[in-house]
């Protein structure tokens, strides 16, 4: 019974490390502080500026499986993320 439990715990802990290694997911809306929670600190933090309206709009860099992505926020909330590369210029 004692070896059961311990084999049915491994289980679980396996389970429970496995999907917390691939369930970080960003969804448009999150605040920085999310981000980070959900992926971790960017690997670089392009550029923030601050317009005429006191509007902060901030561009972060990650490397994610070999591949750099931008997430683009505006007043700490992420509007878009894209690879870079697939950018538009802004309007």
């Amino acid at each position: 019974m004692i070896k059961e439990n311990k084999l049915l715990f491994l289980l679980v802990a396996f389970c429970f490390f496995i999907g917390c290694g691939t369930s970080a997911t960003i969804k448009l809306g999150m605040s920085k502080d999310e981000v980070v929670a959900s992926l971790w600190e960017p690997t670089i933090k392009k550029g923030k500026i601050i317009t005429k309206h006191g509007q902060i709009i901030e561009v972060w860099e990650y490397r994610l499986s070999s591949k750099d992505y931008w997430l683009y926020f505006y007043d700490d909330r992420l509007v878009q993320w894209k690879q870079v590369g697939d950018w538009q210029e802004e309007a």
